[in-house]
């Protein structure tokens, strides 16, 4: 699928402000949503970011590893069933 470009030019305003023409961000950010923003080789790239309203919990490398070992486990116990 390609990428249609869109570009506009705004005016920067006091304090370094600007607004993202309509054309640009509707359908990509949410009203009062987040932006992540990255200065990468001379360029801004605005980034949509959606927050979560609950808590997300953190896996350790170990219990990342302990899950797929259990998964290879698995299903090799399934595959010698031949259930899947």
């Amino acid at each position: 699928m390609q990428q249609l470009i869109a570009e506009e030019i705004v005016k920067l305003q006091p304090k370094w402000l600007l607004t993202l023409p309509s054309t640009l961000r509707e359908g990509l950010f949410e009203d009062k949503g987040y932006v992540r923003v990255i200065k990468n080789k001379g360029r801004l790239i605005l980034e949509p970011v959606r927050m979560l309203t609950y808590p997300v919990r953190s896996y350790t490398d170990e219990e990342v590893d302990e899950f797929f070992d259990l998964d290879d486990l698995e299903s090799k116990q399934l595959k010698a069933k031949k259930l899947i």
